[in-house]
């Protein structure tokens, strides 16, 4: 727990970005649990926020906005990959909305910082739909995690919901 614990810090260290969540500090919680102290992010998740500009189904929220979030993910993303950091587990869940509107990339637990930007990894975990292809954890890998986010809050499915969508359609044409 604390090699785990001390890896996340020394990342969230060295990741001062405007689209990171930031951290503070940490505190030891009554019963000996350690308490990452992060920057308040009003907005919620990603998929919280998103689902609450949905009415009747359909997004009230501008493509304005919309090109904002992706922009604001494709910078904190970018900023990791200059610090040679897969994220491993980017999707709408560990994206948090700050209350300006700003999207932040949250949640290390999984993440790793990398030598040689062509390294896989065996080590997997996160959310199974936007795990990288044959398991890779490269830094070029994550970029098809950004596709599905930005699938998933311009159309409103998640890339699960998408999967589970094709096998459908595909078992109505050829079966």
């Amino acid at each position: 727990m604390f090699k785990q614990l001390r890896r996340v810090l020394e990342l969230l260290y060295i990741t001062d970005h405007s689209n990171i969540v930031k951290f503070y500090g940490i505190s030891k919680a009554p019963g000996g649990y350690f308490t990452l102290v992060l920057q308040l992010a009003t907005g919620g998740d990603l998929r919280k926020y998103l689902q609450n500009k949905r009415i009747n189904g359909l997004y009230k929220i501008s493509w304005t906005e919309l090109i904002g979030i992706a922009k604001d993910i494709t910078l904190g993303l970018m900023h990791l990959h200059d610090k040679n950091i897969i994220h491993r587990d980017l999707h709408a869940k560990n994206i948090l909305m700050n209350n300006d509107g700003r999207a932040l990339i949250t949640n290390f637990g999984i993440s790793k910082q990398i030598k040689d930007t062509t390294t896989s990894s065996s080590n997997m975990g996160g959310v199974a739909a936007y795990i990288e292809p044959q398991y890779f954890s490269t830094i070029k890998s994550q970029i098809k995690n950004l596709t599905f986010l930005a699938w998933e809050f311009c159309f409103g499915n998640s890339q699960a919901e998408f999967d589970h969508l094709m096998i459908y359609l595909i078992h109505k044409l050829y079966y």
